[in-house]
């Protein structure tokens, strides 16, 4: 709707453009028409202040002057020293700058207080470093929905806009605290409020522990890579770990624990004190890493197993064939090996250079040690293994000889009760001094019967036994007669 007013000029104005009043009110508009006696058609309103005005066009007006201001309400309004643009209740406000698409600069800071901004723009530029969202919350967290954030339009597609938001209904582990804790952040779809995917290559826990998934039944999944195993293990050279701090997924912990039982089970079966180990002095597989420390001194680490369980002890010899590694070839005494210690080293001729090499030998043998098995009970060992032996407790199977393991030790077969020990074949006593041990010596509460050459008793066979229990000194050893010579005694007595 049309405004205007009368405003009475008080100096005079011969060509020139600037009126001056008693006083100018506070609401007159920028742009409102200017009209009265010197004034040509088509003046306006350019600036204004409390006491002037300046217009269009050249004037020449007189003191007393009555000119009248006619705007409307969609005009531009001063308001004491501020402007306001004022249009129609339900108007539009539109700064157009042309089909050249010019600029609007705002000097102040823009505060838009309805209650939708739609930014019609390809590029969004922002200075400040924060951008605050749900300003003016004053209750305890987002309310009243719980959720907050940023919402990209995806057309479309039927599972909806994207979404980044803040959501104060999730509940999650914080490992630094040890608790659960309210609010967090979710990349999800708002038609299907399915959760989205996240690409980046780093999460930064600033030192902490990382917890995942925290709740339900859910797994960790590197579904889609190719061969993601082939990263972890070698599987051109015995599946040994590509780097150490890679994260293996269950198809490589399969193939290893499968690989290892097929190639290399392991040296013992173990529960509790009771054991079976094996050992070889073929060390080969158990080697991990090969370090020069000098020109001739060698470290040989070998990791989860002590030296002492692989036979290696300060003086003893290893033969290395096939290393690989210059002048390494060959048999090294050992200088420095710690009874429960993983690595030992040795000394060679050299020079040799080495930096952590993984061993790749054909064959690390270990001099003057047998290979055996080996089976404690309770901690003691009752049974032992070698090539060309067995050691029962204390009785040594060698091929087809039975014999105390332990030397000056009596071999004592029994048979429990009323049972008796049958020998079913030819009975074979060797004579004394046949293994070095001489005449056997009396002993108590027993007769023992050995083999000599032939005496007056026409036998060979002997035996020594005390005349009374438990007495050694007086004892009798003689000669058993034979048939024929006793029935010669017995004619002559």
């Amino acid at each position: 709707m049309p405004q205007e007013f009368t405003l009475t000029t008080v100096t005079n104005v011969t060509d020139g453009n600037i009126l001056t009043f008693t006083t100018v009110p506070v609401d007159l508009q920028l742009g409102a028409r200017v009209s009265g006696p010197g004034i040509p058609l088509s003046t306006y309103v350019a600036a204004f202040t409390l006491t002037t005005v300046t217009v269009s066009n050249i004037v020449s007006v007189g003191p007393g002057t009555t000119l009248t201001f006619t705007y409307n309400s969609g005009s531009v309004l001063r308001v004491s020293s501020d402007y306001k643009i004022k249009v129609p209740d339900g108007g539009v406000i539109r700064l157009d700058t042309g089909t050249n698409v010019g600029q609007v600069f705002v000097t102040g800071s823009l505060n838009v207080q309805g209650t939708t901004t739609t930014v019609n723009t390809e590029n969004l530029d922002i200075e400040d470093n924060i951008i605050l969202l749900n300003k003016g919350e004053t209750g305890y967290g987002v309310s009243p929905q719980g959720i907050s954030g940023i919402e990209v339009d995806r057309g479309t597609n039927e599972k909806g806009n994207a979404q980044f938001l803040w959501d104060e209904s999730i509940e999650w582990y914080n490992p630094w605290t040890d608790s659960l804790e309210d609010g967090a952040w979710v990349f999800r779809t708002k038609a299907e409020n399915e959760i989205n995917g996240i690409r980046t290559n780093s999460i930064d826990t600033d030192g902490n522990s990382l917890a995942l998934i925290n709740k339900g039944t859910g797994i960790i999944t590197v579904r889609g890579t190719t061969n993601y195993e082939r990263q972890v293990l070698n599987y051109d050279n015995a599946l040994i770990v590509v780097n150490d701090d890679t994260i293996p997924n269950i198809k490589a912990v399969v193939d290893k624990i499968n690989y290892t039982i097929i190639n290399d089970p392991g040296d013992k079966i173990k529960r509790d004190n009771t054991q079976v180990i094996v050992y070889d002095t073929n060390i080969t597989r158990r080697i991990n890493l090969i370090t020069s420390l000098s020109s001739t001194q060698i470290r040989l680490d070998h990791f989860l197993i002590r030296n002492d369980e692989l036979n290696v002890k300060v003086g003893s010899y290893v033969t290395i064939v096939g290393s690989g590694i210059t002048n390494l070839d060959g048999t090294w005494q050992v200088q420095i090996a710690a009874t429960d210690g993983q690595f030992f080293e040795i000394l060679v001729t050299g020079p040799v250079v080495a930096s952590g090499v993984p061993n790749n030998s054909t064959e690390i043998l270990v001099n003057n040690a047998n290979s055996n098995a080996k089976v404690e009970i309770d901690g003691t060992l009752v049974t032992e293994f070698q090539q060309n032996q067995v050691d029962i407790f204390s009785v040594r199977i060698s091929d087809s000889t039975i014999q105390s393991a332990i030397s000056d030790t009596d071999l004592i077969l029994t048979s429990p009760g009323s049972g008796s020990v049958q020998v079913q074949d030819t009975l074979k006593i060797m004579y004394t001094g046949f293994n070095g041990s001489g005449i056997p010596a009396v002993d108590i509460n027993c007769t023992k019967i050995y083999a000599d050459p032939e005496g007056p008793g026409g036998t060979g066979i002997y035996y020594v036994h005390p005349k009374y229990l438990f007495d050694k000194e007086d004892f009798r050893r003689d000669e058993l007669i034979s048939k024929k010579k006793a029935i010669a005694f017995a004619i002559l007595m």
